[in-house]
């Protein structure tokens, strides 16, 4: 009897010791801050003299691939005389950057972080950590460039990039996210999950949905990622042209990283159940990135877990969360999930709450209900206020933009698919007849709608394509330009890249300057194109980039 007792103690602490270790103590956060965070826009991206290097080429050594061998280095963006910051993402611990500069004339010193270098030999850089090298190449007369190269962590994004026209390309601090899909480490995943969310979150582990559908976006988002290598999700700060001010990786998938008066707030996720069907915490972070507090649900659904893709409005500093809510569909006879969101003020208190149930029957929606495991018939994936104060929402299951009243939530109209039936335009000089399965949209100044339209997605179907549908198989942006009276949406505005598709995430913002940011979802990408839809800035993540806003940070807005 007395070793059945120690043998019972041996196996609680054996099973419960590591729990109780993984919600103590967290895996450690990787993080970077640049030296150059606090620049003014102006002076961050300004190399000074722009008439002293003709040109650098960024070659690496890595053990990884060849340590014989000098290959490409993984580099963002393209080297201009004009720009200041690049990046470089080393491969492994002990990698070497090797510059290759090709230099005027009068160039007649050249130092790194204030150490002389030798001329006449390329200038190397071993990674240790991350870290960032201050390079200056000194003319005759003590006037002189300044380059800086930034190395990342070794578990980033394999960033790259390419600027078009430097002059085109808005001011301001891109932010955005980057989820690895399944090429990030599971055990610093899980380890995090239950420290963030205790043993609740146990059951997430092991209900991964493994469909073709969740196939399809594991194929997208990891194709151009190195397979040697792990990854972590990061939320992050870029400069203009897409070089990290800030990096940070809780080891847990994080989104919606956007600007608040303050601050700003992010979302974090646990380990998804089903791909679109995330719970997680919405934090709002101070200048410095400090935690500052945790946004919940309120009233009657105070005791639901919320999403962590949440809105912040900065006219009224208002913030919508959103939730799924567990129903019987009286249609269908199948447990289904609707879509809830509530705006709620500084306080807390309730301003406006909505329930798909309440407004839409799940016979109109287009998504099958075989994807996932229980049926996401509406799929809201993105909420924001109309310029006169109602809210404009995305539906992925509807492939249709609503506006509804603010005041009794009662659809106003449906910007859809024509073909799919939820709609109140006609079309003009819009081939497609309107939006597929629709990301992120929102209504902008002019009254006009700009959407990230993901296309249709037919692949988690068992059934041959209709060839005589119309179906929309790439992902674009649009901007419709509404007439409320005649009924009419007219296109405006297109933009593409390529003939790619990304069957989750993306979104579309206008800048100051007319520009359009845009997030390509599971495709990897960043872009940003000015007001006739002309590439000016690209940047390859790689993985699943939801969203991505380019703004002037609380903390510079001082200096304007």
């Amino acid at each position: 009897m007395k070793y059945l007792n120690k043998t019972f103690y041996i196996i609680l602490f054996a099973t419960i010791g590591p729990i109780l270790f993984f919600k103590v103590y967290p895996p450690k956060a990787i993080k970077f801050k640049s030296m150059d965070f606090n620049l003014p826009l102006d002076q961050l991206t300004d190399p000074g003299r722009i008439d002293l290097v003709e040109s650098i080429d960024f070659k690496t050594k890595s053990h990884v691939i060849d340590p014989s061998k000098q290959v490409q280095a993984v580099t963002c963006p393209n080297f201009d005389p004009s720009i200041r910051r690049y990046s470089w993402t080393p491969y492994s611990k002990g990698d070497v950057l090797i510059l290759s500069c090709s230099l005027f004339e009068d160039v007649v010193k050249v130092t790194i972080n204030d150490q002389y270098h030798n001329l006449k030999k390329p200038l190397k850089i071993p990674y240790r950590k991350a870290s960032e090298y201050f390079i200056k190449f000194y003319s005759s007369d003590s006037t002189h460039s300044t380059y800086v190269v930034v190395a990342t962590p070794i578990d980033f994004a394999p960033l790259t990039g390419r600027v078009l026209d430097p002059s085109k390309v808005e001011d301001g601090y891109i932010l955005s996210d980057f989820n690895p899909a399944n090429l990030n480490s599971i055990f610093k995943q899980i380890w995090m999950s239950l420290y963030s969310f205790g043993l609740s979150s146990f059951s997430d582990m092991f209900a991964i949905n493994k469909s073709k559908f969740f196939e399809k976006i594991v194929i997208e988002s990891t194709g151009r990622l190195d397979k040697r290598r792990k990854y972590n999700p990061y939320f992050f700060v870029l400069d203009k042209y897409g070089v990290p001010i800030y990096l940070k990786s809780n080891n847990l998938v994080t989104s919606n990283f956007q600007k608040t008066e303050f601050g700003y707030t992010v979302g974090v996720s646990r380990m998804e159940s089903q791909p679109g069907l995330s719970y997680g915490k919405n934090l709002v972070l101070d200048s410095r990135f400090k935690v500052s507090e945790e946004r919940q649900l309120s009233g009657s659904k105070s005791n639901f877990k919320s999403s962590p893709h949440f809105f912040y409005d900065e006219q009224s500093n208002n913030y919508v969360l959103k939730t799924h809510i567990h129903s019987l569909d009286k249609n269908s006879g199948k447990n289904i999930y609707s879509f809830y969101f509530q705006e709620q003020n500084k306080k807390g208190e309730i301003i406006f709450e909505w329930n798909s149930f309440d407004f839409f029957e799940s016979s109109l929606s287009s998504i099958p209900n075989s994807r996932y495991p229980i049926w996401d018939y509406f799929k809201g994936t993105s909420v924001s206020l109309s310029a006169d104060k109602n809210f404009v929402v995305s539906s992925a299951g509807l492939k249709s933009v609503i506006k509804i009243d603010r005041s009794n939530g009662e659809s106003i109209w449906m910007l859809g698919d024509a073909e799919h039936g939820n709609n109140d335009f006609t079309y003009i000089n819009d081939t497609n007849s309107g939006p597929s399965v629709v990301y992120h949209s929102a209504q902008l100044s002019n009254g006009n709608i700009l959407l990230f339209d993901n296309g249709d997605l037919i692949s988690d179907v068992s059934l041959t394509t209709d060839k005589t549908a119309n179906l929309n198989l790439y992902s674009r942006v649009v901007e419709y330009e509404i007439d409320n009276v005649n009924m009419t949406a007219e296109k405006v505005l297109e933009i593409s890249y390529g003939s790619n598709q990304a069957s989750i995430g993306g979104s579309a913002v206008r800048l100051p300057n007319g520009n359009t940011i845009v997030a390509w979802g599971s495709m990897g990408y960043i872009t940003e194109h000015d007001s006739d839809g002309e590439l000016v800035l690209e940047i390859d993540l790689g993985g699943i980039v939801y969203k991505a806003v380019k703004v002037i940070p609380s903390h510079l807005m001082k200096n304007l």
